[in-house]
């Protein structure tokens, strides 16, 4: 059985996500959706509880440069359940990580 909530469900989205799809996705499933430039997570989808959605290449760089870590901390300290989503395959982790140009072209100091 499909829960199916009375009032319209809201989610609010940082600015940045706006061309990852999700966006769309959501509106065509009836999902109100607020844009702003979101502090600390990608989606609010409670006062409790935020979502980071990282994509296998942004997850192995955040891993490098530290980001990760600062990322679920402060989530974790904001929300009571905060939630960290992996998109992509498993498989694409050991490509980018085994071609060396993958850090030296995304690598910033």
């Amino acid at each position: 059985m499909i829960y199916v909530p009375k009032e319209k469900v809201r989610i609010v989205v940082d600015e940045r996500e706006r061309r990852s799809g999700i966006p769309d996705e959501l509106i065509r499933l009836n999902v109100l959706v607020d844009f702003k430039q979101l502090d600390i997570g990608d989606y609010l989808v409670t006062p409790y509880s935020a979502v980071e959605r990282k994509s296998i290449r942004d997850l192995i760089l955040s891993i490098y440069d530290g980001r990760l870590f600062t990322q679920c901390s402060e989530l974790g300290s904001h929300y009571n359940k905060p939630i960290l989503i992996i998109e992509g395959s498993t498989d694409r982790i050991e490509k980018l990580i085994d071609n060396p140009w993958f850090f030296m072209a995304h690598w910033h100091h």
